[in-house]
């Protein structure tokens, strides 16, 4: 999410916090939540399956397709369940976020907790909260 986006979210009084994988770096204005990155193996046969479309459309149907192993990323991380659990809206920005973003709303259907997807439908939900 560009750091202007998080400005106008923050602005508009929500405090946001960003869930990736990899190394950590710096959000600002926001908190920022490293979860695990898939092991080598996967890595590597994700790779293997993305140079071609049969290997993208399998790999999509498979448990090494990258939203589902976002989506376990973030179950096993206690912070980001912490900052999930806590959280009113979800926002994911690229496609492999929106599938753990659905589920994370599935799973907390009592909160009403809500998900969009991009900046542009963040910062519509937050002026209309």
């Amino acid at each position: 999410m560009p750091t202007d986006t998080l400005r106008d979210l923050t602005a508009a009084g929500a405090q946001v916090t960003v869930i990736l994988r990899g190394p950590a770096f710096t959000v600002p204005p926001a908190t920022v939540v490293v979860v695990r990155s898939p092991r080598a193996a996967v890595e590597w046969i994700d790779d293997l399956a993305s140079r071609s479309v049969v290997g993208r459309v399998i790999r999509r149907l498979t448990p090494l397709d990258p939203g589902s192993t976002f989506w376990r990323s973030t179950r096993r991380s206690a912070a980001a369940r912490e900052s999930l659990r806590k959280a009113d809206l979800v926002v994911a920005l690229e496609r492999d976020a929106t599938y753990a973003a659905w589920r994370w709303v599935r799973a907390e259907r009592s909160s009403g907790l809500r998900a969009v997807y991009g900046a542009i439908a963040a910062r519509a939900a937050v002026a209309g909260a």
